[in-house]
């Protein structure tokens, strides 16, 4: 493989990865959202919506990707450099990434990682707060 075939290869296997990190990270925050306290989740959620602003500029890397490919096979060229579009949709990917990883970051250093405390259940034999109230 020549240089220039390794380079848009790196460029396609980058923008998937990051599209597939995101994915994760926004899937793992939204299933232990319910641990964490219900305060304080403005960063939480401004990663949410900067991860999938990476996720879409990463698709729209992809598509020019694959439209250089279509043109340069049009053409009979062979691939020197990547278009302006590319490098653009490309970078905001991976600027968007790590402003949405910063977020994440306060968010969880906000929290010191602290969970909610796990509910308090009566021990079989013992009143409840039910009970303690005269219910």
């Amino acid at each position: 493989m020549t240089s220039p075939d390794l380079a848009f290869q790196f460029a396609k296997e980058v923008s998937t990865q990051l599209i597939t990190i995101a994915s994760a990270l926004i899937g793992i925050s939204v299933t232990f959202i319910k641990d964490f306290t219900p305060s304080g989740k403005a960063w939480l959620r401004a990663s949410w919506l900067v991860y999938v602003l990476s996720i879409l500029f990463g698709i729209v890397t992809l598509m020019a990707l694959t439209g250089m490919l279509e043109s340069l096979a049009a053409s009979g060229k062979s691939f020197d450099k990547f278009s302006l579009p590319t490098r653009l949709a490309a970078g905001i990917q991976i600027i968007a990434f790590a402003l949405a990883t910063i977020c994440l970051v306060i968010f969880g250093w906000q929290h010191n990682l602290k969970r909610l405390p796990p509910p308090q259940e009566a021990m079989p034999g013992e009143a409840g707060p039910a009970h303690e109230k005269g219910e």
